[in-house]
């Protein structure tokens, strides 16, 4: 599906009082085409919710549990976790799981990894499986550190989660 530009979506997000309009989507064949508002709210709906493990870009990663704890305060689709660290582990990886109340979003075998020597878990050889893409509204939500790097832990560990209001 196309994108919408910043200017396009300044004048989607203004316009509240009718079923369908025009719409020029960039890269769309047809850029007067007809969108529906249904349509528009969803382009406009994606969400990037940023959560911050370290305490700072030169903070140790420690292994612990519910290491960031936050509400989610409204119902929330993953479509994505993305995980990085300034410093890079060494000896070990890092793995990150993420929890809505007790349970794992991911499949039991394939939390977020960031391989040894690697700063980002978008280069991860064992990429993580989303299994629980529903966040419900008021959940908790926490990060967990099951792992580290044996002799360099890795430092700055930032946790994102991409998706869209449900």
């Amino acid at each position: 599906m196309a994108t919408i530009d910043n200017a396009t979506a300044r004048l989607a997000s203004a316009v509240v009082n009718t079923d369908i309009m025009y719409v020029g989507v960039p890269g769309d064949a047809d850029p007067d085409r007809k969108i529906t508002i249904a349509e528009v709210k969803k382009l406009l709906s994606k969400q990037m919710i940023i959560m911050d493990v370290s305490r700072s870009e030169s903070a140790n990663v420690s292994a612990a549990a519910s290491v960031y704890t936050f509400e989610m305060p409204f119902a929330f689709t993953v479509t994505e976790v993305l995980a990085s660290v300034v410093t890079a582990p060494v000896g070990a990886d890092i793995e990150v799981d993420v929890r809505e109340g007790a349970t794992s979003i991911f499949d039991g075998s394939n939390v977020l990894v960031i391989d040894d020597g690697e700063t980002s878990s978008s280069t991860s050889a064992a990429p993580a499986v989303i299994s629980d893409t529903a966040i419900a509204a008021n959940a908790t939500v926490s990060v967990d550190v099951d792992q580290v790097g044996s002799s360099t832990a890795g430092a700055g560990l930032k946790v994102v989660l991409v998706g869209y209001l449900s």
